[in-house]
């Protein structure tokens, strides 16, 4: 991407449901531009709000010279599967004894207990994600009676979102 100018469609777009007892709909907000994003009644509406707040974004930086951020790839083809990982001695001797006793691989035990940690992490953390944005959303007024309003740069209120962290 360094090749070329960077545009909306260059980035990850999440798209969220917001709960019906906070005003329903759909907050999407692009993963490497904290900060920025729409609501919407839809998560189509959420989707097309956000892509022109990114495309305001875009246009006021080059306008004022920066270069826009470039955005992570996070394709699937981009990921080789393999990654190293530096523990403790002390760890790795109980982790190499725990997949012995198992009967698998050392490899074979990082992997599930990778998945299973992060799938009870995932929901954990997707509810308190949730949460956190609906509190945003309610003390920053992202939405009014069912009209639309984005944020962003450029004429748009710029405003943090919260920081989410899994425990």
């Amino acid at each position: 991407m360094t090749s070329k100018s960077v545009t909306a469609d260059d980035y990850q777009i999440l798209v969220r449901r917001i709960d019906a007892d906070a005003g329903g709909g759909f907050f999407a907000h692009p993963i490497d531009l904290p900060g920025y994003g729409a609501w919407g009644e839809s998560p189509e509406s959420a989707l097309s709000s956000c892509r022109e707040v990114l495309v305001a974004a875009l246009e006021s930086d080059k306008e004022d010279g920066n270069p826009s951020p470039i955005p992570a790839d996070y394709s699937p083809g981009a990921y080789s599967g393999k990654f190293i990982i530096r523990t403790p001695k002390s760890l790795h001797h109980k982790l190499a004894l725990k997949a012995k006793a198992e009967g698998i691989s050392l490899n074979q035990l990082c992997i599930y207990l990778l998945s299973e940690g992060l799938a009870a992490k995932t929901e954990a953390a997707s509810n308190e994600i949730m949460e956190a944005l609906v509190e945003w959303i309610n003390k920053s007024g992202v939405h009014e009676s069912g009209r639309q309003r984005q944020f962003g740069r450029s004429g748009f209120s710029r405003l943090p979102l919260p920081k989410f962290g899994l425990r």
